[in-house]
């Protein structure tokens, strides 16, 4: 199953009497936030700033790039 751009959380908005629930995606695909690889990667970012003392702009750019491919390869992985 191919994830990387569904999003992270459908959030749950309405739970019925019968038991069914509706999220965020029965209303609107475009206002459930950040996809999987967004979030993931945003989380792995903050991670590594958080580890290292990583504060030029040499660094940050090191950041952005290796937590996209960081999660992308995580959410790869998963999907097998």
């Amino acid at each position: 199953m191919h994830n990387l751009k569904l999003p992270a959380y459908p959030l749950p908005i309405a739970r019925h009497n019968s038991g069914t629930l509706n999220t965020t995606l029965d209303v609107d695909e475009q206002s459930v936030g950040f996809t999987k690889l967004e979030l993931g990667s945003l989380m792995m970012a903050q991670g590594l700033v958080s580890k290292y003392n990583l504060s030029s702009p040499s660094d940050q750019s090191v950041i952005a790039k290796l937590s996209v491919e960081l999660a992308t390869e995580i959410l790869k992985e998963a999907n097998k």
